[in-house]
């Protein structure tokens, strides 16, 4: 008869879900990609709720957090605005709404929760003040309880927190050195893997799905060079633009640091200054195919190094994709 050895994971629970998402909001960071124009050239930019929900949906979902919010107390004021002059006088109401909402966070592995109770105010002079004040209450709900900076740090210092483990020292060693890291998605509706972990992927259809990405952010940048005439289709280019660089950041640096695959970041793609004249300053995907080769010539002769090793090994998966149409 053979002893049967039964283990059971202890569910995280609430407060280890809310750190792993605080640790993934720390690494991306929500920037202000938002306009407020004030008149008389007076802007301030400041993230708005379309900010900051696509990165929330994704880091909430993967940390396993559902958010259920509910209106606890609703308060209206309305005020009667005159405008135009002359005979053009007339008089429109103005709501002000001041709503009080509850956010219960919910572990989904095992059901626990923590309550938060939030406040925001909305005005609008047509019926959609509530869920103005709603936006606002939540954007700012959470912005402050996830800690969520405007800049990411990729390899923050809270990543290195040991995680906790059943007593033996083995599994403490390993918690130390090995932090828990969140594990990116694909994000991309047409994609037949679309919201299906980086983890669940082959090497090549990750590499395919940064530079797919790269492929788009430099086709969204030429547009952006001779800008549209219309201001909304403008800022969703500025807006596309600035999520594309955010998420080939994230994605990359998981599949450097997961798989040992050349790094996609276009900001670390740029030509240092070690290397040959003529293309420094520049970014890999900018230089032309005669720029690359020499580029190439010039890195196998600097001999061996990790940081020449990575450059190179871009500068050749960028010159192959070229070569299959892939890259622009």
């Amino acid at each position: 008869m053979t002893d049967q050895v039964v283990t059971s994971e202890k569910p995280r629970g609430i407060f280890s879900c809310m750190l792993e998402a605080q640790a993934a909001f720390g690494r991306v960071g929500i920037p202000k990609n938002s306009m407020a124009d004030f008149g008389g050239g007076s802007k301030r930019a400041y993230r708005s709720i379309d900010d900051v929900l696509p990165e929330a949906n994704a880091i909430l979902t993967a940390a396993g957090i559902v958010i259920l919010p509910s209106v606890v107390d609703v308060e209206y004021k309305r005020y009667d605005v005159e405008k135009g002059s002359g005979n053009n006088k007339y008089t429109t109401t103005t709501t002000v709404a001041l709503l009080t909402i509850e956010y219960r966070i919910v572990c989904v592995e095992d059901g626990s929760f923590v309550t938060i109770r939030w406040i925001g105010e909305g005005v609008d002079g047509s019926d959609k003040s509530s869920g103005k004040s709603g936006s606002y209450a939540y954007k700012n709900f959470l912005v402050n309880t996830f800690c969520i900076p405007v800049k990411g740090q990729p390899e923050p210092e809270r990543d290195n927190i040991p995680q906790p483990s059943s007593g033996n020292s083995e599994s403490k060693a390993a918690s130390q050195s090995s932090p828990a890291i969140a594990v990116p998605r694909v994000k991309n509706s047409k994609l037949k893997n679309h919201g299906a972990l980086l983890s669940e992927l082959t090497d090549d259809e990750a590499s395919a799905y940064c530079r797919g990405m790269v492929h788009q952010l430099e086709s969204t940048k030429q547009k952006l060079e001779v800008p549209p005439q219309d201001q909304e289709a403008k800022d969703k280019l500025v807006k596309l633009s600035s999520w594309l660089e955010r998420e080939i950041r994230t994605v990359s640096g998981y599949l450097v640091k997961e798989r040992n695959l050349p790094n996609w970041n276009i900001s670390n793609g740029e030509v240092g200054k070690s290397v040959h004249p003529d293309t420094r300053g520049k970014r890999v995907v900018d230089l032309t195919d005669e720029q690359l080769v020499a580029l190439i010539a010039h890195l196998e002769r600097l001999g061996e190094s990790e940081e020449v090793n990575r450059r190179l090994a871009l500068c050749e998966m960028v010159f192959e994709a070229r070569k299959n149409g892939d890259q622009p």
